[in-house]
């Protein structure tokens, strides 16, 4: 069976063409990309960040959308967006080393080859190292 990463890797490709692997990817522009995306991820969801706080600050209880409109109504779109350029920085440092690290730790459990797979072991692996080093 096909992983859903290399169905859309076939899917997004002519017959011709292969996609390059991440490992091939320079590591200055995988990391801006990451950034990119993480900074956009943390902007559309920093709302729903926002009124879960509120919700949990509110004594008894309160909707999801009572605590949203609400600070809309009273305190503005920039209350609810005010905490935004911290997270996103948060994110994007954090994200971009994250996924570089666990890229290249990858490709390492992997003896070193671009086209050849690590095992779901080292995968895993790669991935609380790359977590605990970024952090």
């Amino acid at each position: 069976t096909l992983s859903l990463h290399a169905m859309a890797a076939r899917a997004s490709t002519t017959p011709d063409e292969v996609p390059a692997p991440a490992a091939t990817i320079p590591r200055l522009t995988r990391c801006a990309l990451v950034a990119v995306s993480s900074a956009l991820a943390e902007s559309a969801t920093f709302p729903i960040d926002f009124a879960k706080t509120r919700m949990q600050l509110h004594v008894g209880r309160q909707s999801f959308s009572t605590a949203l409109v609400t600070a809309l109504k009273h305190e503005g779109l920039g209350a609810v967006y005010a905490g935004l350029p911290p997270a996103v920085m948060r994110h994007v440092v954090y994200s971009s080393l994250r996924i570089s690290f666990y890229e290249d730790l990858r490709l390492m459990f992997a003896g070193g080859e671009v086209g050849q797979g690590a095992s779901m072991g080292s995968r895993a692996l790669a991935g609380l190292l790359a977590g605990g080093l970024a952090q």
